[in-house]
C-alpha cells in the first residue's frame, strides 16, 4: 500500500485502484511463496508481517484494509509460529503509539474471525497453547477498553460489540464465559466486564461512550432471557446525553434489547417508553425522527383489529398501551400529542387505523390504552373518521365509566365526543349535552374528570 516514493499517499481517504492491484498482486506472491517453503520462510514472513504493522498509515481505510492482510497471511502460519506472532501482536497492542494500540485492536478483530487452533497435545508448551485460545485474545481486547487514549477505548469497545455479535458459536461462548466469570484483563484495573463497560458508558468522550453502548447491547444481547436491568438502566440514562449521536444510539440499543423481551420484563418496556417518547420533544430534528420511527415501527405499525390481532407484536403494542395508560404516567402521555403531530402531516393516521383502535375498546385489558389513543387521534385525524354510531354508543356506556375507580375511559372518551361533534346530529348532541349537565349537577364526578366534562359540553353546546 505503499506510493512511488515509499511512503502512503496522503491525498485522498480512499486507496487508489492501483495501490489496490499492486497490493492483491503482492499478497498473492507472498501467499504462493509461503506455501511452496513453509517452514523455511516462517521466519521471513514474520519479520515481514512485523514491518507491515510498523508502517500502518493513521488511516481507517488504509488500517482496515492492511488488518485484512495481515489476518489473511498470519493464517499461513504453524501453530508454533501463530502462537509466537500472536504473543508479538499482544506486546504491540502495549506500544506508546496510539495508532500502532488501534491498530492491534483491528488484527485481533480479524484474528478473532478465524478459528481457533487446537494443535495436538504436548506439541506446544503450555504458554502457546494459550496464545492460540480465544480467551487471550479477548484479554487483550478487554484491557483497551481502559486505555488512556479514547480513541483506543473507542476501538477496543467497537471490536467487542463486534465479536459480541458474531455468528462463530465458540466465540460467543467464550466471551458468555468472561463475563460470568471475573476475566481480568492483563494490565487493567478492571474485573468485571459488564460493571467497566457501564462505567465506559459515563466516559467523558463522546466516542466512548456511544461504542460502550453498542458494547453493552452486544453483551445484554448476549442472554436474552436474563437481561441484566442494570446496564438497561444505564443506556437508558443516555437517552439523556448531551452528544446527540449518544441519545440516538441510546435509544437505538434500548429498542433493540427491548424487543427481545416483549413476553416480560415490564421494567424493560417503561424504561423504553421513558426514554423513547421524550425524545420526541428533542431539540434536533433527527433525534425527533428517529423516536418517532422507533414509535411508528414498534407501536402504530402493529396496532390490528382485535380480531386480526393474532401475532405476538400485536398483543406486545397493547402492554405497551397499558403501561402508558395507567394514572402514574399522566405526564408521558403528553408526550403522545407529538407523535400524532407528526404522524397526521405524514398522513398515517387513517381512518383503518381508527377503526382498529376502535375494535379494541371492547376488550377489557385494552379499554383504557383504547381510549388514550382514541382521544389523542381525535385532535388530529380528518372529520369522519369516527362511525357516527360508535360514537353514540360509546356516549351511552360512558355513565357506566363514573363509577369505576380510574377516571382514564370516562375522561378520554369525553375528549372524543369533544372533538367529534361535526359528525353527529342535533339530536344526539342535546342529549349528550343534557346528561353531562345532569352529571355535572350530581355532584358524583371527581375532580379530574370535571373539567373535561366542561370543555367538552362547551363543544356540544357550540356545535348545537
Amino acid at each position: 500500500l505503499e506510493g512511488d516514493g515509499g511512503g502512503v499517499l496522503s491525498g485522498s481517504t480512499t486507496i487508489p485502484a492501483l495501490l489496490t492491484a499492486n497490493s492483491s498482486h503482492a499478497i498473492s506472491f507472498v501467499r504462493f511463496i509461503a506455501e511452496k517453503h513453509q517452514q523455511a520462510v516462517m521466519r521471513p514472513h514474520r519479520t515481514l508481517l512485523q514491518h507491515l504493522c510498523m508502517k500502518v498509515p493513521d488511516k481507517a481505510e488504509y488500517r482496515n484494509k492492511l488488518s485484512e492482510v495481515v489476518a489473511s497471511l498470519m493464517a499461513l502460519f504453524s501453530d508454533g509460529a501463530y502462537s509466537l506472532f500472536l504473543g508479538w501482536v499482544y506486546k504491540y497492542s502495549r506500544n506508546t503509539k496510539v495508532g500502532y494500540r488501534v491498530f492491534a485492536l483491528d488484527v485481533l478483530s480479524r484474528v478473532l474471525e478465524l478459528p481457533c487452533r487446537h494443535p495436538e497435545k504436548d506439541v506446544l508448551s503450555e504458554e502457546d497453547e494459550h496464545r492460540l485460545s480465544y480467551k487471550f485474545l479477548l484479554k487483550a481486547m478487554l484491557s483497551r477498553c481502559s486505555d488512556k487514549a479514547p480513541s483506543v477505548r473507542a476501538r477496543a469497545l467497537s471490536c467487542l460489540s463486534g465479536a459480541a455479535a458474531s455468528p462463530n458459536t465458540a466465540l460467543v461462548d467464550e466471551i458468555r464465559h468472561c463475563i460470568t466469570s471475573s476475566c481480568d484483563a492483563p494490565g487493567s484495573s478492571e474485573s468485571l466486564v459488564v460493571p467497566m463497560l457501564q462505567r465506559r458508558a459515563r466516559d467523558e468522550k463522546i466516542v466512548v461512550r456511544k461504542a460502550a453502548l453498542q458494547a453493552l447491547e452486544a453483551i445484554v444481547k448476549l442472554d436474552p432471557e436474563n437481561i441484566d436491568n442494570e446496564s438497561v438502566v444505564v443506556i437508558h440514562e443516555r437517552c439523556l446525553d448531551p452528544a446527540l449521536s449518544v441519545r440516538k444510539q441510546a435509544l437505538t440499543s434500548l429498542t433493540s434489547i427491548m424487543l427481545l423481551q416483549t413476553h416480560c420484563c415490564t421494567l424493560l418496556h417503561q424504561l423504553w417508553l421513558d426514554g423513547a417518547l421524550p425524545m420526541l420533544l428533542d431539540r434536533e430534528s433527527s433525534a425527533q425522527e428517529k423516536s418517532c420511527s422507533f414509535l411508528e415501527d414498534v407501536i402504530l405499525n402493529n396496532i390490528r383489529p382485535l380480531a386480526q390481532s393474532t401475532e405476538e407484536a400485536h398483543s406486545f403494542v397493547w402492554k405497551l398501551l397499558a403501561i402508558l395508560a395507567e394514572e402514574s404516567n399522566l405526564e408521558m402521555r403528553r408526550y403522545l400529542k407529538k407523535a400524532f403531530e407528526l404522524w397526521s402531516r405524514q398522513k398515517k393516521l387513517t381512518s383503518l387505523l381508527v377503526r382498529a383502535v376502535c375494535s379494541h375498546v371492547t376488550h377489557p385489558e385494552h379499554l383504557k390504552a383504547a381510549w388514550v389513543l382514541l382521544a389523542e387521534m381525535s385532535y388530529y385525524i380528518a372529520p369522519g373518521s369516527f362511525e357516527t354510531k360508535f360514537l353514540i354508543d360509546s356516549w351511552k356506556r360512558c355513565h357506566s365509566l363514573v363509577s369505576m375507580e380510574t377516571t382514564t375511559p370516562l375522561v378520554q372518551t369525553l375528549v372524543v365526543i369533544g372533538n367529534s361533534t361535526k359528525q353527529l346530529g342535533k339530536i344526539a348532541l342535546e342529549d349528550i349535552r343534557d346528561s353531562i349537565v345532569s352529571l355535572l349537577m350530581s355532584f358524583k364526578l371527581s375532580p379530574q374528570v370535571i373539567s373535561p366534562a366542561i370543555n367538552t359540553l362547551l363543544q356540544v353546546c357550540s356545535a348545537v
